[in-house]
């Protein structure tokens, strides 16, 4: 076996341990949809984005990487609860209710997404926020 074929059968066994990654992450992440855990099934998402991405290959996926990784910083978590209590004042107000406004923010989180994944998966974030707090605000208080 000459080292063009090492290669070749290290880069096939990396693809097959991908794909399975790939397929396991979207089994967890119908089982949480399922269970109704929206929230935790962004992470998967961000980590389903980061799987095929290899900066080795194109440094300029370095940001984007960067930015789909589970760990949120402060400011985007900062900006999730703004938009929470944004929200909820709308709701308050009879405006618009908290999971509308949560279903909102995840359609322009899709749309948003085409063109730049990072933005959409922070801003899928921000909606499985305020879709969780509208799940705590909007039950009946002696549930």
């Amino acid at each position: 076996m000459d080292d063009t074929n090492g290669h070749e059968a290290g880069q096939d066994d990396t693809a097959l341990r991908r794909a399975r990654v790939q397929h396991l992450l979207q089994e967890a992440q119908s089982l949480l949809l399922e269970a109704g855990a929206r929230s935790a099934s962004v992470y998967l998402e961000r980590a389903m984005a980061c799987i095929d991405v290899d900066v080795a290959d194109d440094p300029t996926q370095i940001a984007v990487a960067a930015a789909i990784m589970p760990g949120e910083s402060a400011l985007r978590r900062a900006m999730g609860g703004a938009l929470t209590i944004v929200g909820t004042l709308l709701a308050r107000n009879d405006i618009v209710a908290l999971d509308e406004f949560g279903r909102l923010l995840a359609l322009f989180g899709d749309v948003s997404a085409v063109e730049d994944p990072a933005m959409g998966s922070i801003i899928d974030g921000w909606s499985a926020t305020i879709r969780h707090a509208a799940g705590e605000v909007e039950r009946p208080m002696n549930a």
